[in-house]
């Protein structure tokens, strides 16, 4: 305990900056259209959030989120989050749509089918 005070002691010192995108990295690379529901959390786990809706044309259609990035500034203790929605018709992927760490879209390399 007294190792990690220190740690964050340091970093809140030094004027640091901790940021985390493990799951930004796992959808810009592996993330791709037509994963099953099962698929995609095996590759990034439990969303955060869940929902689902019908649309004009009645397609059910589920989204889950996940939070891609987080920052954390010292001293202020600020934290700053962005997170990605990911839309399932009939527990296929379909479309995700994000904001990374850097502020850029986040948003799969071909192009949609609608």
């Amino acid at each position: 305990m007294r190792v990690f005070l220190g740690v964050i002691l340091l970093f809140c010192l030094t004027g640091c900056a901790l940021s985390a995108s493990i799951i930004e990295n796992r959808v810009n690379s592996k993330l791709s259209l037509n994963m099953t529901q099962d698929q995609v959390i095996k590759l990034l786990g439990k969303p955060v959030s869940t929902a689902s809706y019908s649309e004009n044309d009645r397609r059910e259609t589920e989204t889950w989120s996940y939070r891609t990035y987080y920052f954390i500034t010292c001293p202020a203790l600020k934290k700053e989050e962005a997170f990605t929605t990911l839309y399932f018709r009939n527990g296929i992927l379909v479309d995700w749509r994000g904001i990374s760490g850097r502020g850029e879209l986040i948003q799969p390399k071909t192009p949609r089918k609608r």
